[in-house]
């Protein structure tokens, strides 16, 4: 099913930050979404985590970390249901006691709907994005 939806990504949104933040390892982001999508199916979020002054020509060159996949549970049953106005929800995402990345510059979200959702993307926007010390 997540190998599918990494095939069917649909959206991305990127942030770049004016200057590199460190990365500790125990803080997380707390990210708040607005889900106005109707339509049943399962909508996953990631949080990439990348240095774009790293040496290195190539994005595919920079050091990145991954703060994983979680599901947005306003998109699945039970909690799923018609909206006649969005809803919010927050994801919580760690960075590991052992980051493989020393700092970022760049916030990317991934949003990766079900293969129900192939032909059209999910009516999801980003409303913050904060950083949680330890």
């Amino acid at each position: 099913a997540l190998n599918d939806a990494r095939r069917a990504i649909r959206r991305q949104a990127h942030q770049t930050l004016a200057r590199p933040v460190p990365v500790r390892g125990g803080e997380g982001f707390e990210l708040t979404l607005r889900n106005g999508d109707n339509r049943l199916g399962r909508i996953e979020v990631g949080v990439l985590l990348s240095d774009s002054r790293a040496p290195g020509i190539l994005p595919s060159d920079k050091p990145t970390l991954m703060l994983g996949v979680k599901p947005m549970l306003s998109s699945e049953l039970p909690e799923f249901a018609t909206k006649r106005s969005p809803m919010e929800e927050d994801l919580r995402f760690t960075i590991p006691q052992h980051p493989a990345v020393r700092q970022f510059d760049t916030i990317t979200v991934l949003f990766f709907p079900s293969a129900v959702r192939d032909t059209t993307g999910a009516r999801v926007g980003i409303r913050q994005f904060e950083l949680l010390p330890r």
